[in-house]
């Protein structure tokens, strides 16, 4: 009988197991302790993801109860808004502007790089992976240097899980509401297309009622939570990977 917790340890050292014994026994797969499902088969999971009928966002896109966040996010939403908020993004990431970041963030890389190659080791995510990301997403933003380092302890503390535990951490939510409180404040000091960076432009979208206020406060809450994540974790399990093979 198939076995499925997402929270417990040993799926998160090695999930791949229990992956394939959902493929091969229970594509469907309910959790009733956890109350959840989950599709295991590419066909099943790309029919849902465009199938918005029938499987919808907006009723929780999380296992855990985010609810005392508060913020509407793109993750979240279903057509139409899905649809206008990200088209309202992808206007404002255009190819030419995300090209201009491949220099700063190749010159960043390098100098993390260079301020323990002579060491000869180093803390992968300590020294690079857990900077790295924050760095240049804050600079998208227009988040001061001196700020990055408290918000990405932020992020780590809103992502931090118990383990075998399905409900956010009270230390996680305090975090969250860190994190929602200093982009209000940002917010509130800033002015359309005043520097030129992600921020402005997406006030400048803000003012022509593209996004509302409450949307713009969580797309950067999600940029700052997700985008710092999914890439530490990302070059970690990269450089893992290559020392492995």
């Amino acid at each position: 009988m198939v076995e499925y917790d997402p929270f417990a340890y040993e799926t998160q050292q090695d999930p791949y197991p229990i992956y394939k014994q959902l493929r091969d026994e229970a594509p469907a797969y309910y959790n009733e302790r956890l109350g959840f499902w989950a599709l295991s088969r590419y066909d099943d999971v790309r029919d849902a993801l465009i199938d918005h009928d029938t499987y919808c966002s907006g009723r929780g896109f999380l296992l855990e109860d985010i609810d005392e966040v508060g913020l509407p996010m793109v993750l979240g939403m279903d057509p139409p808004d899905h649809t206008r908020v990200r088209g309202t993004v992808n206007r404002t990431l255009t190819p030419a502007r995300v090209a201009a970041l491949e220099k700063p963030i190749r010159d960043l890389a390098k100098d993390l790089v260079a301020a323990f190659a002579h060491r000869g080791n180093a803390d992968i995510i300590g020294d690079f992976a857990g900077i790295l990301p924050m760095a240049v997403i804050s600079e998208m933003l227009g988040v001061p240097k001196a700020d990055r380092a408290r918000l990405r302890t932020w992020a780590d503390e809103m992502v931090h899980r118990d383990d075998s535990q399905k409900r956010l951490p009270a230390k996680g939510l305090k975090a969250g509401a860190k994190i929602v409180g200093y982009f209000e404040e940002m917010l509130a000091q800033r002015s359309p297309s005043a520097e030129g960076d992600l921020m402005s432009l997406l006030l400048d979208c803000k003012e022509h009622g593209d996004l509302n206020h409450q949307e713009l406060l969580g797309y950067c809450f999600l940029l700052i939570i997700a985008g710092n994540e999914t890439t530490t974790k990302l070059i970690g399990n990269m450089v893992y990977r290559l020392g492995a093979h």
